[in-house]
C-alpha cells in the first residue's frame, strides 16, 4: 500500500514540478544547489520561479526530504522528482584542486 502511495505522488510530481527548468533556477540561484540543502523559504522561492503553481508548492515542499533542522535536501528532491539531470555534467573541482593542476 505505501509502495503505491509513493508511486502516485512520484506521477504527481512528474506531471506538475518541471524537472529541467526547476534544476536551471537552482543552478541560477545557488553555487552548487545540487550539493546543497535550502531553507523551505528558498526552496519555495526556487519552485515559484520554476514554474510551479501556488496551488502546488506545499504539497512538492511535503515530498522533500528535510534535514533535522527543516532545510530542503535538493539533490534528494531533484533525484527523485526533478527528472534526468542534465548529460555531460562534470562537477567542478575546488580551487586548490586546479591550483595543483591535477
Amino acid at each position: 500500500r505505501n509502495q503505491g502511495v509513493w508511486k502516485s505522488h512520484l506521477e504527481w510530481a512528474a506531471s506538475t514540478i518541471p524537472g529541467s527548468s526547476l534544476r536551471s533556477v537552482l543552478s541560477s540561484q545557488v553555487i552548487e544547489a545540487e550539493s546543497r540543502t535550502l531553507e523551505p523559504a528558498d526552496f519555495i522561492k526556487a519552485l515559484t520561479d520554476a514554474g510551479v503553481a501556488p496551488g502546488n508548492i506545499q504539497p512538492a515542499l511535503w515530498l522533500a526530504e528535510k534535514t533535522g533542522q527543516g532545510d530542503v535536501r535538493v539533490a534528494e528532491f531533484l533525484a527523485a522528482f526533478g527528472g534526468s539531470s542534465p548529460a555531460g555534467t562534470k562537477k567542478k573541482r575546488g580551487m586548490l584542486w586546479r591550483m595543483m593542476g591535477r
